[in-house]
């Protein structure tokens, strides 16, 4: 049993870890896109929120481009690779 409740405690701190990760980097793109579209007209067609900003250029979201810029090598994003079932 107590076998059992460590490895669901190591798996919910798996998902905290990659939850907090993907949260920190939401943010930081939120303040990335702040910081370039803040002199930025809403009507300008370079304001595009599906974009993100690296090295002062807009590159789409997810890019390999932006994907070097918001890795953090200190936190481990990978997806837990289980469902745990609360029952």
């Amino acid at each position: 049993m107590t076998a059992e409740k460590d490895s669901l405690n190591s798996q919910i701190e798996k998902y905290q870890g990659y939850m907090l990760h993907i949260n920190e980097e939401i943010f930081n793109q939120g303040v990335r896109q702040v910081a370039f579209f803040h002199d930025v007209p809403a009507e300008d067609s370079r304001y595009d929120l599906g974009m993100d900003v690296v090295n002062g250029q807009l590159v789409p979201l997810g890019g390999a481009d932006a994907d070097q810029v918001i890795a953090d090598p200190t936190v481990e994003a990978t997806q837990p690779d289980e469902t745990i079932e609360i029952v």
